[in-house]
């Protein structure tokens, strides 16, 4: 829908709205970024992106009817702007109306002004000159961008998307970012499927069609594909495009059963009921698979769980009973050889309620292992043979379980929303042999890795019974941070959680004070566990405090009793008792403290099947917000002549990004050279500019690239228009060019002739129609005919 604010500005303004407008690379750019704004995902390179496409100002709307927004909370788009260096927030109008609880666990609509205004800096102008060489070729889609800016690849560079100019040339770059995929044509934030294989056509039925294409990209297209098995298909899952907005799980596609995490799983789609569901595996060669380990989800919100499955090959079906447990069982198949295997729901326990769904965490077959790998675009042979730089990275960034509100830390599971890479990025590329260096972007989601980065030289260590969630502002430190934003929250079913704090030497401990957020009320008893079995025991007063007959100790727990489940808990203050660093935000400033980590210390990554040592650099900030870290291999890889498989993370991280760059070709490279032009007049259907072009440029505008704009020189000659980052107007403008440009928008000339010729006729037609003579009174008006019979049956 237009933005109501939009009538009221005298500016140029852009808004991704539910029919793309403008152009294919321009709706697919605002796609990309508002997927990140949206997940709170900031960085460096959303800020460059947003600058060198013009972007000036942003306009945030807080006051959006919440339930409109699929997952964009205002405390989203705050961390992800807050967290992109260069965009700051400049004005603020209006307040929220309503109250809120302010807990770290349901306050997710905390207040905010009802509009604020952000402003990027380095912004380009309307139009600019920038040199033509250093041109970086894109192979993939416009929102590749923002994995390039991440990358450190852009510096100002023009970019080229697919055969756009192909005569520029510029070096080659693969990119995954231009997906093979459905999505629901109804929405912009839900409803987008997963990568489909190569040879596959996306559904265009019942409103779903494919991402928006042009024909400069559509032929550099990244497919899925598997390693150990032919296909992994499923009767439907929650990541289809099709699921109903609420419902849908980009990472429950049904390669989730095989990838050996039990976090993640196959879930049905829920519009058909679970009765009927299947899962199969195309196994690469027949075999007898014997026994298979299936665990499978015990969830209330999905409904009841599987009670009787079939397990089915080509040789027949066994039927059997699921027990009711949620760890690993065995189920047979029918004996024999057989080239596939698919498990089929018969019955579930219990009536299933509409829009009743049934997952399956983990199906193991003896001798089997199912991969899913994304196949980058091939990218033609470069000059000398060489492999081209490779750009990876997750298209829907995962939403955390925790975000920053604009007073506390909100945490809770069922804020997060995975993607389908799930917990390791696997990528398949062509290489041509030779070394590259290997970077990327990472998160750090081991909460004890989180805790050992961060903490620096504290003596005090604090461990908890058990967690809400494994993100750091939720872990147990956060109860000793000195930051009332951050809350640790025990789990949901630790009815009596402990924590445990430990300081190094012998003090006199007679004192806790317990603060919780203000509004988790009612009374809450603490028992205090010393050295000795020594044992305090009481209520808190008004303040939080409990004082006690002092005890000699050099630790104690903490056991808490209350009526309200989840316990949070935002300090522990004993006096004489130091804290740890604090989480972003808070004073001191200790959490920017950069670290950079040991050779080996780093996300795992493999290539071609050997392991590749990592290291890590960042800030505390940097792990204590959830923000990615930057990652590289201790030394060059050798990529091999054709397929190069690489995966990584899993366990102590999550990669976000990945770059191989072959020889150094992106970190070298030089930054492009922008240099500003002089506007002379600028209207809707003509524009005139000074320009001085030392050598070779593109006169780059930032709007839609759009083939009705003519631009000359002022002798005449005509400039070849030419399209950048896949949705920019651009012209090449020879080397020594110098004085003024015009462009002029051709079709405008042939409407206004049209018009004023249309003008002229209707002026000689006017004094022919006043001189007609009349040809008498018009027929009075006579009545309306009969109804027609009614037809039988009809009122």
């Amino acid at each position: 829908m237009d933005d109501v604010v939009q009538p009221l500005l005298r500016t140029r303004w852009g808004a991704r709205q539910m029919v793309p407008q403008g152009s294919p690379g321009y709706a697919r750019l605002l796609d990309a970024i508002d997927q990140r704004v949206t997940a709170g995902r900031g960085s460096a390179g959303l800020a460059e992106v947003l600058a060198r496409s013009g972007v000036r100002y942003l306009l945030v709307r807080n006051d959006l009817a919440r339930g409109d927004l699929l997952g964009a909370w205002p405390a989203r788009v705050r961390q992800a702007l807050d967290g992109s260096p260069g965009v700051k927030r400049v004005a603020a109008f209006g307040f929220q109306p309503g109250g809120w609880g302010d807990d770290a666990v349901g306050s997710r609509d905390q207040p905010y002004p009802a509009v604020e205004v952000y402003q990027v800096g380095g912004a380009q102008q309307v139009a600019s000159l920038v040199a033509a060489d250093g041109a970086v070729r894109l192979r993939g889609g416009p929102e590749g961008l923002l994995d390039l800016a991440d990358a450190g690849v852009l510096k100002g560079r023009p970019v080229l998307v697919g055969d756009d100019a192909s005569d520029l040339g510029g070096t080659s770059v693969a990119s995954d970012a231009a997906r093979l995929r459905t999505r629901s044509r109804s929405e912009i934030r839900a409803q987008i499927g997963p990568t489909l294989p190569a040879g596959a056509e996306p559904d265009a039925s019942g409103g779903l069609g494919p991402d928006p294409g042009d024909p400069a990209w559509d032929g550099a297209r990244t497919v899925a594909e598997y390693a150990g098995v032919k296909a992994v298909t499923a009767s439907s899952s929650a990541a289809d495009p099709d699921t109903p907005v609420g419902l849908e799980d980009p990472s429950a596609l049904p390669s989730a059963a095989f990838d050996g995490d039990p976090a993640t799983q196959w879930t049905t789609g829920g519009t058909r009921g679970p009765v009927g569901q299947w899962l199969r595996v195309d196994l690469p060669a027949r075999l007898d698979p014997g026994a298979l380990q299936v665990a499978f989800a015990r969830n209330d919100l999905l409904g009841p769980a599987p009670a009787r499955v079939a397990v089915e090959t080509e040789r027949g079906s066994r039927e059997q009973d699921v027990r009711p447990v949620a760890g690993t069982q065995t189920l047979t198949a029918p004996p024999g050889p057989t080239s596939w295997v698919r498990l089929r729901i018969v019955a579930v326990a219990g009536t299933p309620p509409e829009g009743a769904r049934v997952g399956v965490r983990e199906l193991s077959i003896p001798g089997v292992t199912a991969e899913r790998y994304l196949r980058l675009p091939a990218v033609p042979r470069q000059r000398g043979g060489t492999t081209s730089p490779q750009v990876m990275g997750r298209v829907t960034p995962p939403r955390s379980e925790c975000m920053r509100g604009s007073v506390r830390w909100v945490c809770s599971p069922d804020l997060a929303r995975g993607d389908e890479d799930g917990p390791v990025l696997r990528r398949v590329f062509t290489g041509r042999g030779g070394t590259a260096a290997v970077t990327g972007r990472a998160v750090v989601t081991d909460p004890g890795l989180a805790d050992r980065l961060t903490r620096g030289h504290a003596r005090t260590r604090v461990v908890a019974s058990s967690t809400w969630t494994a993100e750091a502002p939720a872990q147990p430190r956060s109860a000793v941070d000195g930051d009332p934003a951050t809350t640790w929250i025990a789990a949901g079913g630790d009815k009596r959680p402990t924590l445990t704090l430990s300081w190094g030497r012998t003090l006199k401990v007679g004192e806790v004070t317990v603060t919780r957020p203000p509004g988790v009320r009612g009374a809450m008893t603490v028992t205090v566990l010393g050295r000795h079995g020594a044992v305090r025991e009481g209520l808190l007063d008004g303040a939080g405090r409990l004082r006690f007959a002092p005890m000699r100790t050099d630790r104690v727990t903490l056991r808490f009793m209350t009526s309200q489940i989840p316990v949070q808990v935002s300090e522990v203050a004993i006096p004489g008792v130091p804290g740890v660093p604090s989480a972003p935000n808070a004073s001191g400033g200790r959490a920017a403290r950069p670290f950079t980590t040991s050779c080996g210390t780093g996300p795992d990554l493999t290539l071609n099947g050997r392991a590749v040592q990592t290291r890590v650099s960042g800030t505390a900030d940097d792990v204590l917000a959830g923000r990615p870290v930057t990652f590289r291999a201790c030394r060059d890889v050798r990529l091999a002549d054709g397929d190069n498989r690489v995966s990584a993370g899993g366990g102590r991280f999550r990669v976000d990004a990945l770059t191989v760059d072959p020889g150094g070709a992106l970190a070298g490279a030089a930054p492009g050279r922008t240099e500003p032009v002089t506007v002379r007049s600028w209207d809707a259907g003509e524009r005139r500019v000074q320009v001085n072009a030392q050598r070779r440029s593109v006169l780059v505008v930032n709007e839609n690239y759009n083939a009705g704009w003519e631009a000359a020189t002022e002798n005449g000659g005509r400039l070849r228009p030419v399209r950048l980052d896949g949705w920019r107007q651009g012209f090449e403008v020879p080397a020594g060019t110098s004085g003024t440009i015009t462009l002029r928008y051709a079709p405008d000339t042939a409407y206004r002739g049209a018009l004023f010729g249309g003008l002229a006729l209707l002026a000689l037609l006017v004094p022919v129609a006043v001189r007609r003579p009349g040809r008498g009174t018009p027929p009075a008006p006579g009545p309306l005919p009969a109804a027609p019979p009614r037809a039988p049956g009809t009122r």
